[in-house]
């Protein structure tokens, strides 16, 4: 009883910690959509860049918060689970609820080349046995050379406005910075019960970043895609994963390394980065097929999620 309780107490808390998080990315979401939309750029781009931003800002916190209580590791786990569950059941479940997604656009602009190589990056970063200040710098640059593939492929289609229109932009960046103050809280929260329910619960630093906080950092992205499916927007979903993957695995990867080096040393995710590149192959050929992406495909992806998570249980109790 004496260990069940903490196990409880800490359990209730990382579910309040992630409602928060859903809340205050929806109100990052629409706030950020306003503002990018007053530039005029188009929906898609701002589903790749702003909103793929946003929906990874509990990562990035999560990942700095992780690295100055020194738990890089937790960070590195949670990117790789949360890649996954992007490319899986946060992609699978829209379209199981709101029909097939065309993935037309991803394959012509090229964002899921991007999101392949950069999701491949952390794993190169990290054979040599860490993931140094160096590499960190390597990966933010790389997010930094995305950015500004994003604003040229704008220039060119001619859909880049640097002049406001008239609208209450003011309302909007209040509700932004507003946004931004809840997920440093509710980040801050997760990251520390997170720590502690490993303690209580036996359970390694490593497996909850996996699977219970990379779910629960996930979650904005989930709630975007079922909100926009049955919408006229229904295409962003794909451009906000994809995003997604791309920032969590240059620039909250790079941004933790930078703050705290991340060390290979006890590492027992090797079955997790083989998921990893498992289900980047498997997503990589299910987008180009027929150039979208059906419920049985969806469903088969749902099924890919639901083994990684049995394996990385099953490894846990060995």
């Amino acid at each position: 009883m004496y260990m069940t309780l903490p196990v409880v107490y800490y359990l209730v808390l990382i579910i309040f910690s992630c409602i928060l998080l859903v809340k205050s990315v929806e109100w990052l979401i629409s706030s950020s959509s306003s503002l990018a939309k007053a530039f005029k750029i188009s929906e898609y781009t701002i589903s790749v860049f702003m909103i793929a931003a946003a929906t990874s800002f509990p990562e990035l916190i999560f990942g700095i918060t992780s690295a100055v209580n020194n738990k890089s590791i937790l960070s590195f786990g949670n990117v790789v689970g949360s890649n996954i569950a992007d490319l899986t059941i946060i992609i699978a479940l829209p379209i199981i609820f709101g029909g097939a997604l065309s993935t037309r656009n991803c394959i012509l602009n090229k964002d899921l080349s991007y999101a392949g190589l950069f999701g491949i990056l952390p794993i190169l970063s990290v054979i040599d046995g860490v993931i140094s200040r160096i590499d960190g710098i390597l990966l933010i640059l790389g997010y930094i050379i995305y950015l500004m593939y994003i604003v040229k492929r704008e220039k060119e289609n001619n859909e880049l406005v640097t002049s406001l229109i008239d609208r209450n932009w003011k309302s909007d960046l209040f509700i932004f910075f507003s946004a931004v103050c809840l997920i440093l809280l509710s980040a801050q929260v997760l990251v520390k019960t997170a720590i502690s329910f490993s303690e209580v619960s036996g359970l390694a630093p490593l497996l909850i970043g996996l699977t219970i906080t990379a779910v629960g950092t996930s979650i904005p992205e989930l709630v975007f895609g079922l909100k926009v499916i049955k919408t006229r927007q229904r295409g962003e979903i794909l451009g906000s994963v994809l995003g997604s993957v791309a920032v969590n695995s240059t620039l909250v990867i790079g941004a933790t390394a930078l703050i705290n080096p991340i060390s290979k040393e006890g590492y027992q995710g090797d079955s997790s980065v083989a998921f990893l590149i498992l289900t980047l192959i498997v997503f990589f050929i299910l987008t180009i097929t027929g150039r979208r992406i059906t419920r049985k495909e969806a469903l088969f992806l749902v099924l890919v999620y639901l083994c990684f998570i049995m394996v990385e249980k099953y490894l846990a109790k060995i």
